[in-house]
């Protein structure tokens, strides 16, 4: 089955993807639909697929004419290929023309999450156990590869300030002072060791090793203070 993603948060988009082409060890193809090309991609999607191509196509619509959308998915058939990601990058209300497109679809809303996950996703790396689990008890649903997105993107500054990098710079003012203190908790050792652990998890959730309930709570044993 096809997939259509829509909403306005980037990084969920580019994880949902990767959770596809890791999967099935996809070649990516990135492709804006257009007036000018729609009329070729279709063709070349459905030969490659019928000779075996391992491509995954991508194609961005969000600048797409409605008409054009329309035009183009008409062809029932495209929605039984699992080699088709469809993007809208905003968000869309239940009622848009452009979601009844898409029925059929494997569909999935992917919107910018509230600053209480940043708020989680800092405890997290802080290492205080009990204020993580308090913080989740907060959340109907959690959505475990975000968290999981924003405690890498985190260390990644602790990691700027223990190795001195350039990159230092890039982080927010109003977050420094916090990476300067957790980063305390760290020496170079200890991080090159987190960052190897991360990298392995990231893998194995990628691969389907571990589910996305696993791959929260392994992070957060990761920073565990002992």
């Amino acid at each position: 089955m096809a997939f259509f993603l829509y909403g306005d948060s980037l990084l969920k988009i580019n994880d949902e993807i990767a959770k596809i082409y890791y999967k099935e060890k996809y070649t990516k193809v990135l492709v804006g639909l257009t007036e000018e090309n729609y009329l070729d991609i279709g063709p070349k999607i459905f030969s490659e697929n019928l000779f075996g191509d391992n491509y995954l196509y991508i194609l961005d619509i969000t600048d797409t004419d409605t008409q054009i959308i329309e035009k183009f998915f008409s062809d029932k058939e495209i929605i039984k290929l699992e080699n088709i990601v469809v993007l809208f990058r905003k968000n869309l209300i239940s009622t848009s023309k452009i979601l009844q497109i898409f029925k059929g679809f494997e569909i999935k809303e992917l919107k910018e999450t509230s600053e209480s996950i940043f708020e989680l996703a800092d405890l997290i790396i802080s290492g205080d156990i009990s204020k993580v689990y308090k913080e989740i008890d907060k959340h109907k649903k959690l959505e475990e590869v975000f968290v999981f997105n924003m405690v890498v993107s985190g260390f990644r500054n602790v990691e700027y300030l223990i190795f001195g990098m350039n990159q230092v710079s890039k982080i927010p003012p109003f977050k420094k002072s916090f990476y300067q203190k957790i980063s305390q908790n760290f020496d170079k050792l200890k991080v090159k060791e987190i960052s190897q652990k991360i990298f392995d998890l990231d893998l194995k959730f990628k691969t389907g090793e571990i589910t996305e309930d696993m791959l929260l709570t392994s992070i957060i044993l990761l920073f565990n203070k002992r």
